[in-house]
């Protein structure tokens, strides 16, 4: 996460909107992996078992095009620091860089894991295929935290 470290003339802040600012160029078209990506979200279950062979590999590459396009603005962005360190009077060395911390994380509940693992321990991991008394089960497993993981972006 990059907070407080760059202002831009742009409509937001993806990392699509910063590739001309790093000199990135897409290997996949925006274009062409839209249809691959609305078939993705609109699968209810397990979306990557439900694209083609296709599908998955241009989402696979559009993903790729994203991580590489972070790692030229990430790039870009270092190669700024030596000009940054001259105008605030630091060597390169003692510029310094932004600390950041890992929040705490919360210890594992031993009952929740107990309960998640016995009610799923005879569900198949396909969710093709399921009976309906199976997926219920796994329905109720994945429940068995949501408070913890809806807290979570908060």
């Amino acid at each position: 996460m990059v907070l407080q470290l760059l202002q831009a003339g742009a409509e937001s802040y993806s990392i699509k909107r910063f590739e001309a600012l790093c000199g990135y160029s897409r290997f996949v078209g925006l274009r062409h992996v839209t249809s691959a990506l609305v078939a993705f979200e609109a699968e209810p279950e397990d979306r990557w078992a439900a694209l083609d062979a296709e599908r998955q590999h241009a989402i696979a590459d559009y993903n790729e095009d994203d991580c590489r396009a972070t790692l030229a603005l990430r790039d870009r962005l270092e190669s700024l620091r030596p000009e940054l360190a001259g105008r605030l009077g630091f060597d390169l060395a003692e510029l310094p860089r932004p600390v950041v911390s890992e929040p705490e994380r919360d210890g594992e509940d031993s009952e929740v894991t107990r309960l998640r693992s016995a009610l799923l321990s005879s569900v198949p991991a396909q969710h093709l295929g399921r009976t309906p008394e199976e997926s219920a089960r796994a329905l109720l497993a994945d429940l068995l935290e949501w408070h913890r993981r809806e807290n979570k972006p908060a």
